[in-house]
């Protein structure tokens, strides 16, 4: 998805310096940058030509290229979760996948907009039952299609009741979601519960880190809007790559934000060199040198 966001954004790019800037000197700086990219693309289709023994250009399903990752009972529960405006990983505390898998027994995270008349809060557990019996290595395969057409039933049932929530709310939240993290998996660290004193502090003090990062990157693309127009690819790629996992693919493990990381830091120490520079931080630090 991030090769897909970088060609919009490089065409607007080039529209934007044509009327600034000769041709030849924007070639240049293309060439280098597409230089770059494309050998990336080789590297990636290479890999995966070998491994699955057909060209994928940019990246295919992970349900297509990894069928064994994922059961049939998996794929359609899924999407099911991220239309609700759920977390559909089963490794993070208290959310709706972690639910299906009994690794939380609290109904009460699921939204009251996804009940109906048919549908009820004992009918959420009768559906968990059937997830589980057509969640198994050798499940008949009746029963895998029985929840397959429940799960479709009640996504197309919960699009025409709720379309707001459907196309706009569950987009957005998995955006915020994806966005601000406010906890990890259990990777590299065990439970929350099991933790020393020092590795709640060391994941307190990262996911603040990044929060603030992340907030200084979303207030240097206000503060330099007027710069988009020769800036466009660094101010708009991490967020249209962020949009484009969360809100489209709903692809929203901490791991992918690796990519953007980088875009991220460089856009925060923009914002904070201007804060630095403002009267009140002088103030203080004239302050701090008195002492």
């Amino acid at each position: 998805p991030a090769v897909i966001i970088l060609v919009p954004i490089v065409m607007l790019e080039l529209f934007f310096r044509l009327r600034h800037q000769n041709v030849k000197k924007i070639l240049q700086t293309q060439t280098i940058f597409i230089s770059v990219l494309l050998l990336t693309l080789v590297g990636w289709t290479s890999r995966n030509f070998n491994q699955f023994n057909k060209l994928i250009v940019f990246e295919d399903s992970v349900f297509d290229s990894m069928p064994h990752i994922y059961t049939p009972a998996e794929k359609a529960l899924r999407p099911l979760i991220n239309h609700w405006g759920g977390q559909r990983k089963k490794f993070y505390p208290n959310t709706m996948g972690a639910f299906f898998y009994d690794q939380t027994k609290d109904i009460s995270i699921f939204p009251e907009s996804i009940y109906n008349q048919t549908f009820t809060e004992d009918s959420l557990r009768e559906f968990k039952t059937l997830f589980k019996a057509a969640n198994v290595s050798r499940a008949d395969s009746l029963v895998q299609s029985k929840f397959i057409a429940e799960a479709k039933y009640l996504q197309n049932s919960f699009k025409e009741s709720n379309p707001f929530r459907y196309h706009i709310y569950a987009p957005l939240k998995s955006l915020l979601r994806f966005y601000f993290i406010k906890t990890e998996n259990k990777l590299p660290f065990p439970a929350f519960s099991e933790m020393n004193l020092v590795q709640k502090g060391m994941k307190f003090m990262n996911i603040l880190l990044y929060n603030l990062i992340a907030l200084l990157g979303l207030i240097t693309a206000w503060i330099e809007r007027k710069k988009w127009k020769s800036k466009i690819l660094i101010l708009t790629f991490p967020f249209a790559y962020c949009f484009a996992l969360a809100c489209i693919l709903y692809n929203t493990e901490i791991r992918y934000l690796a990519s953007v990381f980088p875009f991220l830091l460089l856009l925060a120490s923009i914002s904070l060199s201007k804060l630095i520079e403002t009267q009140f931080f002088k103030d203080k630090l004239r302050l701090l040198k008195i002492y």
